[in-house]
């Protein structure tokens, strides 16, 4: 995988992660919501909607997480379209206002998609085999 696309993949996990907002003198985190969803859902005020939501978005979040790991075959093409949507979704799903965070992530998704699809594309050019 090209370094190029590789830090460009590492940004995007910074993104998923680490956006947030300061209400009233503290901050909100995107992983907030990964994380504080734990104890509604061990005092049971949690629906199961939104519990499966959360589940999704955090085996859809590991993911993304790994994409740096990945070759770049047809199968992370397809995980590199389907992870991201269903993240966004699931954190729209949850909670809504969190959507806005959530636009650098989806400009930096747009970026890592062109990169990939222009290089490892079955209709680029060839090129020779990088070290």
């Amino acid at each position: 995988m090209q370094i190029k696309l590789r830090v460009i993949l590492i940004i995007l996990i910074v993104l998923s992660l680490f956006v947030g907002v300061s209400v009233n003198g503290s901050w909100w985190f995107l992983y907030g919501v990964e994380v504080g969803y734990i104890p509604l859902i061990s005092h049971s005020r949690a629906t199961s909607a939104e519990i499966a939501a959360w589940g999704i978005l955090i085996a859809s979040h590991g993911i993304i997480c790994s994409f740096p790991f990945w070759k770049p075959r047809r199968a992370f093409r397809i995980a590199l379209i389907i992870a991201p949507v269903i993240f966004v979704l699931c954190f729209s799903l949850l909670i809504i206002v969190y959507i806005v965070l959530l636009i650098p992530f989806i400009i930096c998704w747009i970026v890592a998609l062109i990169v990939t699809y222009r290089e490892y594309s079955p209709n680029a050019r060839l090129r020779p085999v990088e070290g």
